[in-house]
């Protein structure tokens, strides 16, 4: 093409030649022209350019050459160097050095031409635009379009290629390139059906057809038209290669994916698969993996499914839910669980999220992998998420079942309360588990929380009637523990009335009761339920032993001699451990109705058999009680065997004295001064050496032989503070037997005699104690605290403890709370146990309240709460208690701060009261919309406490009446009036009345 171009140029630029010299002249430059016209057609470029040459150096010598022919000589020269390769150079030089030249236009033109041969495109371009088209020929134009065109094409300017292509669209020579040109800029662009206008309209182009079908297919493709595809994709495939080829099995894939042809959808991929080896997309994995999935064939749509998963996008989700999807049905239910945590997303309720979260849900608990707090968040964001699935109710079943099984109780059952709902399984659960952490918490000896949680479980009884009987049975425990004996029967009573004979513990619902009305004294009770006990569960076990021994007892207590030996008998002849009780405890009864005989053989048995831990304790009692029946003969022999065998008893004192008092009573003086001597000895200092001392002293006084006793004294060192000793033992004794007597006026008078006479003595603490119990009982309650305080000062003794309990009574009574406070908190500090000091501190709080005093409050509110031990129950107490003397001395913003906390909780009493008192310091303030909020918060809470719940709907009432929506305030006070059930305790009265002042048109009005 260029070659042509040149020859063209060459022969006219000859054609055109002129005489511009002499005829010699002119002959000898035109035969250079010539020749150099003849080698350029014949390929001789070099030699041309020679002949150019020759031509130019005669031009230089003839001066009558013009600058036109000059002009001309350079150009073919340039033109020859073109084909030289050194074109572009010789055309620049020219183009500068002649622009005047009336070949510069063909410069131009030869010169862009040189610049698009070398892909210089930009400098093709600028060439191209200063040639005056007008001059060329219709073929020079077309080819300078076509290439300026081009060079547009490949500088991305779209417009002004298609400008210059748009000259040559109908080109039999560069029509069909300008057109597909074109068709690309289209295709680029995305507009399609230009695309499509342009490729179809050459389409059978035999330069072009392999080509412009894949674009088609392309455009068909981009313009959604999946039927076209899938019917030319596998044509086509047979006119491309390499890239093209791969490229078309991926179009063919997609669109047969979208047809839904899941087979023809897989062999594209799989065709793909094995020309790239195996380097396919994610979105061919998905194609391919998904395909198969309908397919059927799970196990090999998991692999490519695998492969499309990867960033969080939507093809992630939906190839991780399939996947699962497959690896379940292939028994992989780990892999599957992985799988469905990544196809649903955090948020929103959109169909695939809930179902994957579901399965999700499903397989966490199932498969036990993660710990509670997982399952626990897992399950409740799908409740929450979507509160209206038909699975709802099958996930709350999995939370409940993971609430069961979890390992901290008090965790679940905060979860489960989280909901803010008892509906349902939800209730369910928080009634069982509140139950099972209230055990829990019983059987680590934790037992203000077990009686929370049980009172908790038991406020949701309607929900499970059995978890509901347990709870019962369990608070009869709890409240038994705590020394509440009354209550504790009425729980096993109400228990038993439930009937759940089922239950393995109901039998024992009776025992546990008799034991309850035992310990409150009442024994005939207590008799009958075990009796009821027995009844139901006459096995001779522990139980049926116990039962009997405490029977015994309890008729014992009674007084009612008879029956306890029929108990204690039916035991004391059989094979258990307690047998050895009930018999030691038979002769006790025998004692105790003054049977002394029948006392005296069963005692004498016991000895005989030789067998349990009572046989020295009846040997002792053997020979007691023969002393006191008289027998003092035999009851020497008995003691002194007694003493023999037990050398080291505790009870060794009191029996040598018995036996000196045989001796003694059988005359034989010398024998009971010798024992007398031997307490003395043995019991230095103890009561029973002063009382042998003064027998000792009797019988020297009846033998008439004083200096022999004060020898005696001086040989065993005593006689120096004998007097002082007696006169303190005896001056105590004396005051201690008319405070037995109950003379209480005396009694002071004579504990403050024995006080002053004995600053010091050995019963200083007791006389302390005694006075100051008098004075209480005598009204003088200055007195008292006065003789406790005396006592307090003593350091520890047996007395201090009941001194600071008795201080703290008498100091309330005086009104003297400092000394009242003090004295609880010394009770605290002192507790020897953690539900010592809870009792304590609750008295102590408690009597506070009683006090009245603001400053006492806030003050015993604050060491409660500091105390880490103090239980949950007191510290809402003792808060609610101080928020209200907040309240009162105009402090709301602290008040309302602690009633805040309080009321997170409305389940119990104390949240419930501040939810209303929140409601009320709203109301009082004029904030009626706040108000009004809090008590839709409140009632949206559902707490089992209705009486605050209640006055807030009158204050809600109120709400009413002030904005003038009569309406509205009347029907709230009727919901009160329709809904509370308590009839006693005035709400429903209050709600009446202001009914019936909105009845009356005067207080309406008003």
């Amino acid at each position: 093409m260029r070659r042509d171009f040149l020859r063209t140029t060459i022969l006219c630029l000859l054609l055109g030649t002129t005489a511009m010299g002499t005829l010699a002249q002119e002959r000898s430059i035109e035969a250079y022209l010539n020749r150099s016209n003849e080698l350029y057609n014949l390929g001789l470029y070099r030699e041309a350019k020679q002949e150019l040459g020759r031509a130019a150096a005669d031009a230089v010598w003839l001066s009558s050459v013009d600058e036109v022919t000059i002009g001309q000589v350079e150009f073919l020269s340039a033109i020859c160097d073109a084909r030289l390769g050194n074109g572009i150079q010789a055309l620049e030089n020219f183009v500068a050095n002649r622009p005047t030249s009336p070949y510069m236009n063909e410069a131009l033109v030869a010169l862009g031409t040189e610049y698009y041969e070398e892909e210089l495109w930009e400098d093709a371009v600028e060439c191209f635009e200063r040639v005056d088209t007008e001059a060329l020929s219709a073929s020079q134009r077309e080819r300078m379009a076509f290439e300026c065109g081009h060079a547009h094409y490949n500088l991305s300017r779209v417009a002004e290629c298609r400008k210059w292509l748009s000259m040559v669209v109908h080109s039999e020579i560069y029509g069909s390139h300008a057109r597909y040109m074109l068709g690309l800029f289209a295709y680029q662009e995305e507009d399609y059906a230009t695309a499509r206008h342009i490729f179809t309209s050459f389409a059978d182009d035999e330069l072009y057809s392999g080509v412009i079908a894949y674009y088609l297919l392309h455009v068909e493709y981009r313009m959604k038209n999946y039927d076209y595809v899938v019917a030319n994709v596998d044509q086509v495939l047979t006119q491309v290669v390499g890239s093209r080829h791969q490229e078309l099995h991926r179009v063919g894939a997609e669109c047969q994916f979208r047809m839904e042809n899941w087979e023809e959808a897989y062999e594209h991929i799989a065709a793909l698969e094995e020309e790239l080896g195996n380097a396919l997309s994610r979105e061919e994995n998905y194609i391919a993996g998904y395909s198969l999935y309908r397919l059927g064939q799970t196990s090999k749509a998991a692999l490519y499914l695998q492969n499309a998963c990867g960033a969080e996008d939507s093809m992630t989700r939906n190839a991780a839910y399939h996947l699962a999807d497959c690896l379940l049905k292939e028994g992989d239910r780990m892999g599957a669980l992985k799988s469905f945590s990544m196809s649903y997303l955090p948020e929103g309720d959109d169909p695939l999220s809930e179902d994957a979260l579901y399965n999700y849900c499903k397989l966490l608990v199932e498969l036990g992998v993660a710990n509670f707090d997982e399952e626990i968040l897992t399950l409740r964001n799908f409740i929450e998420r979507f509160p209206e699935s038909k699975n709802r109710q099958e996930i709350e079943g999995y939370l409940v079942s993971v609430c069961y099984a979890a390992n901290d109780l008090e965790l679940a059952y905060q979860t489960l309360e989280g909901f803010g709902t008892t509906k349902g399984n939800i209730g369910k659960a928080m009634q069982s588990v509140a139950y099972y952490y209230a055990a829990e918490c019983y059987e680590q000896e934790r037992y203000d929380e077990a009686k929370e949680y049980a009172e908790i479980a038991l406020e949701l009884s309607h929900k499970n009637r059995d978890i509901h009987a347990r709870t019962l049975f369990l608070l009869g425990h709890l409240d038994y523990r705590s020394g509440d004996y009354k209550m504790s029967a009425a729980m096993y009573k109400e228990y038993l009335s439930m009937k759940m004979t089922h239950q393995k513990d109901y039998p024992y619902a009776y025992y546990n009761m008799a034991y309850a009305k035992y310990a409150r004294g009442d024994y005939n009770g207590a008799y009958k339920d075990f009796l009821s006990f027995l009844d139901m569960r006459n096995q001779k076990d522990e139980f049926y032993e116990d039962s009997y021994s405490c029977m015994g007892d309890a008729m014992a207590a009674a007084g009612r001699y008879k029956k306890a030996i029929e108990a204690y008998k039916v035991i004391s002849g059989e094979e258990f451990q307690s047998r050895y009780y009930a018999a030691y405890r038979i002769a006790e009864m025998y004692g105790l109705s003054k049977d002394i005989p029948s006392r005296l053989g069963a005692l004498e048995a016991i000895v005989a058999l030789g067998e349990g831990p009572y046989v020295e304790a009846a040997h002792y009692e053997w020979g007691a009680t023969l002393i006191s029946d008289g027998q003092f003969g035999k009851a020497q022999g008995v003691i002194s065997d007694y003493l023999n065998l037990y050398p080291r008893s505790r009870e060794r004192v009191i029996a040598l004295g018995n036996l000196a008092l045989a001796y003694r009573n059988t005359g034989d003086t010398e024998s009971a001064l010798g024992i007398y001597k031997r307490i003395v000895a043995e019991g230095r200092g103890s009561m029973a050496a002063h009382n042998s001392l003064g027998e000792i002293r009797t019988i020297y006084l009846e033998r008439n032989d004083m200096d022999g006793f004060f020898s005696y004294a001086d040989q065993v060192g005593m006689n120096s503070d004998l007097g002082a000793v007696q006169r303190d033992s005896l001056s105590f004794v004396a005051a201690q037997r008319v405070y037995i007597l109950g003379d209480k006026k005396t009694a002071a008078e004579s504990f403050d005699k024995y006080l002053k006479d004995y600053p010091s003595g050995v019963y200083s603490d007791a006389a302390l104690y005694y006075s100051a119990d008098c004075r209480a009982e005598l009204g003088d309650k200055s007195g008292a605290q006065e003789q406790l305080s005396a006592l307090s000062k003593l350091g520890h003794n047996k007395y201090t403890r009941r001194g600071y309990e008795k201080m703290a009574r008498v100091a309330a009574e005086n009104k003297d709370w400092t000394t009242m406070s003090e004295a609880y908190r010394w009770l605290v500090d002192e507790s020897t146990s953690p539900s010592e000091r809870r009792q304590v501190m609750t008295s102590y709080f408690a009597s506070v309240m009683e006090s009245g005093q603001s400053d006492m409050i806030v003050e015993a509110a604050q060491y409660v709460e500091a105390q880490g031990d103090a239980p949950a129950a007191l510290v809402r107490r003792a808060r609610l208690e101080r928020a209200k003397v907040e309240e009162r001395r105009g402090n709301l913003n602290l008040a309302v701060e602690i009633y805040n906390i309080l009321r997170a909780n409305v389940a119990n009493v104390e949240g419930a009261e501040s939810a209303y008192r929140v409601v009320e310091i709203a109301y009082e303030s004029g904030n009626y919309s706040g108000a009004e909020k809090l008590v839709y918060e409140f009632a949206g809470k559902n707490t089992p406490h209705q009486y605050w719940l209640a006055k807030s709907f009158l204050l809600l009432g109120d709400i009413f009446v002030i904005r003038d929506n009569l309406f509205q305030a009347r029907a709230t006070y009727q919901s009160v009036v329709d809904g509370y059930t308590n009839k006693k305790d005035g709400i429903i009265a209050e709600a009446k009345a202001r009914v019936e002042s909105l009845n009356n048109p005067e207080t309406a009005n008003e």
